[in-house]
């Protein structure tokens, strides 16, 4: 390449450059503009909002950002492959190329950046946007209810691909929206506490009344945003159905729902019915239909929602009342779906099984990981060329991590081998999966934001766990959790209980370990290792003491790091410190309970 060539080069990558920012700009402003003093959003073609222009603007930039980035690939990235392909003519042309690369990998690296920010700030927006609307749109219906109602589940159906039928009487109506095996029947009664609502598939197996109640719930809300995702997920689940007739996916919806509920029952029978255990140890906390259609689990709870549930409301979720779903609305959920995949997988059939929890000596027995003493069993499927009532079909169940989780390569690789069975496309998974490049973000970055001190544990952000049978949801869900136990534990150190005393390190070698001190004033120093157990997510702590740290030594966590790793087994682990650490998931807190005992 000439010179000028290379300069070239370089303004197409400005450009790239230039483009992601004047689209972060455009966010930017957006989100200025929903930022009102009062808290309320005006939304309107005119303003103060404008959406359609914020929409055409957004659409703008990223058509200017894709021909940038196709600019890119057409006069650079093809150059540099052409330069690979064949030996360099002399040493200078060999240096040119590598200082090209070099210039195009530091922007590229700025890129990924801008683009991490832009996606952060898109979903910020439209957090408010969906939020303010709602809300504009609620303040309506209660003003035009029922006609307004009526009107707009009639718009739904039109976008969704769904016919409607309307049957009025004084002060009341009945709408209809109906796929091809989809029915949905809402009775608007005079007031937003007389709807009703009943979902109905050709299967009458395929109905759970709990699924009606969520519906329901949304439109006494006033919430038509929310009840209209759902009908788009039954609408979609309906042309599923008719794409894949043999696979029976209406089926296999509730039947994934009926097995995790059947699966909690036999842990909560093994556990003598404690849910605080259950999340510990167990496969989660099934709650179907509580907020989407399908099955969903809540795999962790925070520390200060677990102790801050009264009596009451630990059996309203032991048996699985709707409320429940509010009430952990801020937990960590998996919600189960069907999407798209290149491998086939089995489907079962309607007359078959109503779940795919196997009946006692059916099946082969397996151990429970995290419950001793108890055996579950599942319907096996068979090979592709068996005969059988199920079906073979391109799609596959996939967890949904809501919301999404930061994550060490340990538990990525831990989860690509419990669910890829030991190898994708007949390839064994690589030691050292998954590769991260080397400006990836750390997990203390993802957590800790400006506050990351020194960070040591490259991550992945995980928001969707593909399964090959339901059962893998007993491998997956203790490693999701340990992960997100230990997000909780780190997190808190500059949360709201953080202060300049306390200090923590991570350790690159060991990503669920954190060496924390603090010194106190006229006190010797105090610290200890906190670690997150493998087996249930609980907090393991060991103090100096059991480690051999002196209190007066001149850097603590420095001799924490040092410490001998064979001392930090369960058995030696502090038991008064790791309940006090596991109960708060405070480092700052365990700080001053531990401070509080020396």
């Amino acid at each position: 390449m000439d010179s000028s060539s290379e300069s070239k080069t370089v303004a197409i990558q400005r450009t790239i450059s230039d483009e992601l920012g004047e689209l972060q700009g455009i966010i930017a402003l957006f989100q200025r503009l929903l930022e009102t003093p009062d808290g309320i959003v005006g939304l309107h073609p005119l303003g103060p909002v404008n959406i359609d222009k914020a929409r055409m603007g957004t659409a703008q930039a990223c058509g200017r950002l894709k021909a940038a980035l196709m600019e890119f690939q057409k006069n650079t990235v093809a150059s540099w492959e052409q330069l690979a392909s064949k030996d360099p003519q002399g040493q200078s042309e060999a240096v040119g190329g590598a200082r090209r690369a070099a210039v195009a990998a530091a922007e590229l690296v700025e890129m990924r950046r801008i683009a991490e920010t832009v996606q952060t700030d898109v979903r910020q927006s439209q957090k408010r946007v969906f939020e303010a609307a709602g809300a504009a749109l609620a303040q309506t219906l209660q003003q035009e209810w029922p006609a307004g109602l009526a009107g707009r589940l009639r718009a739904s159906a039109g976008r969704l691909g769904l016919a409607c039928y309307t049957d009025e009487q004084a002060g009341a109506a009945t709408v209809t929206l109906a796929g091809r095996d989809l029915v949905i029947d809402v009775d608007v009664g005079a007031a937003a506490s007389a709807v009703g609502v009943k979902v109905s598939f050709v299967s009458e197996m395929a109905h759970d009344a709990r699924l009606d109640g969520l519906l329901q719930r949304r439109l006494a809300a006033c919430d038509v945003c929310g009840f209209e995702s759902l009908a788009a997920e039954m609408a979609s689940l309906d042309r599923l159905a008719r794409a894949q007739a043999a696979a029976n996916v209406v089926h296999n919806t509730f039947a994934v729902a009926a097995t995790l509920a059947e699966l909690q029952r036999q842990e909560l029978s093994a556990l003598e019915g404690d849910v605080a255990r259950l999340l510990s140890v167990g496969s989660g906390l099934a709650l179907p239909f509580a907020r989407h259609v399908g099955a969903s689990t809540v795999y962790h709870l925070p520390a200060t929602l677990c102790h801050g549930l009264s009596a009451d409301q630990w059996t309203a979720l032991n048996e699985g009342h709707a409320a429940a779903a509010d009430m952990l609305r801020d937990c960590q959920w998996l919600d189960f779906a069907w999407e798209p995949s290149v491998q086939r997988h089995w489907f079962l059939a309607p007359d078959a099984a109503q779940h795919w929890a196997a009946a006692e000596h059916a099946g082969e027995a397996k151990l429970h990981p995290g419950i001793a003493g108890l055996q579950v069993r599942f319907v096996e499927p068979p090979t592709e060329d068996q005969a059988s009532g199920g079906a073979w079909a391109p799609y596959a169940l996939v967890a949904r991590v809501d919301p999404p989780l930061a994550a060490c390569a340990q538990t990525v690789r831990a989860l690509m081998k419990v669910t890829a069975y030991g190898g994708i496309d007949g390839k064994p998974i690589p030691d050292d999966a998954p590769r991260l490049l080397e400006d990836a973000p750390t997990l203390e970055n993802l957590l800790l934001g400006d506050a990351a001190d020194a960070p040591q544990i490259r991550a992945w952000t995980i928001s969707r766990v593909p399964l090959r049978h339901v059962r893998d949801v007993l491998a997956v869900v203790p490693l999701l959790r340990r992960q997100a136990a230990f997000n909780e534990l780190l997190s808190s150190s500059a949360g709201a209980d953080a202060t300049p005393a306390v200090r923590v390190q991570t350790v690159a070698a060991d990503p669920f370990r954190i060496d924390v001190c603090m010194a106190v004033s006229g006190c010797p120093t105090v610290g200890a290792v906190l670690r997150i157990s493998e087996s249930s997510g609980a907090v393991l702590a060991w103090p100096l003491a059991a480690l051999g740290v002196a209190t007066d030594a001149s850097d603590v966590l420095t001799a924490l790091a040092a410490a001998d790793i064979a001392l930090l087994v369960p058995s030696a682990a502090h038991a008064a410190l790791s309940a006090a650490a596991d109960t708060s998931r405070s480092i700052p807190l365990t700080m001053q309970w531990l401070a509080a005992q020396s």
